[in-house]
């Protein structure tokens, strides 16, 4: 869950917005402290909202401003501002929603009355008021409108208005409605969990429960949580190993707050904890490179607030400071270079209030002093 939203007026004596990390534990602002959006990584879209297609192995201030979400898709940025939506980056599809399939190389504004969004490979979902709206690239039926044709602007779903929650996996999209879990798009290997391999360019439901919580998309599986628990479908299903039919529960606990998924690999948090599993080629999972089908934790802390994994890396926060690991040959890790790491590497002193990690890029929320 995100903590209460607090008022701030940053440099140019605009109105912003502080949100504490999700979980309810946040940076604290003093009058002396703005919001930063900050970004590093690979930039050849211009998906740091940055102008030049040069990379950042660093972190690179982009605007003065808080945030309500951020998601990144492969080559595509956004945030909610308030509740604005912006988009940059590669609309090859039409992913940005902006009517037309022109990149962008900084924040342009598409609509307002957003409180979710969640970029995928190629295409882009997000809810309004519970209305459940799709854009980008459809050639799996992943917008879940009944066609393959892709769209460049949000398309409203239906006309239900009890949507919860929504992630996008590279060519399919999980959502939860009124405590159901609903899919569609690509198939090929069960990531929606209905026992065959046909795409579905609707949204269908998944078993008969009511009480699912969160869902995270991969590239082919997929995860989501009900009443603390963990279930994961696809290959490699995450926590499982082995390719999985249907949504399969992931033993051991069952009180998972988040998680987060990419290419091969996962990461979820419960009670502050860290664990990861999947594929380990580039050190993604913070530790000794392999392939670890069960979760395992990273270390023995227990601060541990936000997550983001990209595509063969992984950032986090932990008591304020962002962390990363893996694959670093577009600068993705934020720490100045190009070389990869096997274990979690504080990426700055800076305090972080959230984070969404891409393909080859991330991007921020830095608290900094005026």
């Amino acid at each position: 869950m995100r903590g209460e939203i607090s008022p701030y007026i940053d440099l140019q004596g605009r109105l912003g917005l502080f949100v504490p990390f999700q979980g309810g534990v946040g940076e604290a602002l003093s009058p002396l402290t703005k919001q930063v959006l900050k970004g590093f990584g690979r930039n050849n879209y211009g998906q740091l909202g940055i102008a030049g297609a040069s990379n950042r192995t660093s972190p690179v201030g982009i605007i003065d401003t808080s945030a309500l979400m951020l998601s990144c898709g492969y080559g595509s940025s956004y945030i909610i501002i308030g509740d604005t939506l912006f988009a940059t980056g590669d609309n090859s599809f039409g992913q940005l929603g902006l009517g037309d399939t022109n990149n962008r190389s900084e924040f342009t504004e598409v609509s307002s009355g957003w409180q979710i969004i969640s970029a995928g490979g190629n295409h882009a979902m997000g809810i309004r008021n519970g209305e459940l709206y799709a854009a980008g690239r459809n050639a799996y039926g992943q917008l879940g409108l009944g066609d393959n044709d892709d769209r460049s602007e949000f398309v409203r779903i239906g006309s239900d208005n009890d949507w919860q929650a929504v992630s996008c996996g590279s060519s399919h999209t999980l959502a939860i409605k009124s405590g159901k879990l609903m899919v569609c798009g690509r198939n090929d290997n069960y990531q929606l969990g209905l026992m065959d391999t046909d795409h579905r360019n609707e949204f269908v439901q998944v078993g008969s429960e009511t009480t699912w919580e969160k869902v995270a998309g991969g590239y082919e599986f997929s995860v989501a949580l009900q009443k603390g628990k963990m279930y994961s479908a696809g290959y490699p299903a995450p926590g499982l190993g082995s390719t999985k039919k249907v949504f399969t529960h992931v033993e051991g606990f069952n009180d998972w707050e988040k998680i987060s998924t990419s290419f091969k690999h996962t990461m979820a948090l419960r009670k502050g904890r860290l664990y990861t599993a999947g594929s380990n080629l580039r050190g993604e999972l913070g530790r000794t490179i392999g392939t670890y089908y069960e979760f395992n934790q990273v270390g023995e802390d227990t601060d541990w607030r936000d997550i983001a994994a990209g595509q063969e890396f992984s950032v986090a926060l932990k008591a304020g400071k962002m962390y990363s690991t893996g694959l670093n040959n577009n600068g993705q890790l934020g720490l100045g270079d190009t070389t990869n790491r096997s274990e979690f590497t504080k990426v700055s002193d800076e305090r972080w209030a959230m984070l969404a990690a891409g393909g080859v890029h991330v991007l921020g929320i830095a608290n900094e002093m005026l």
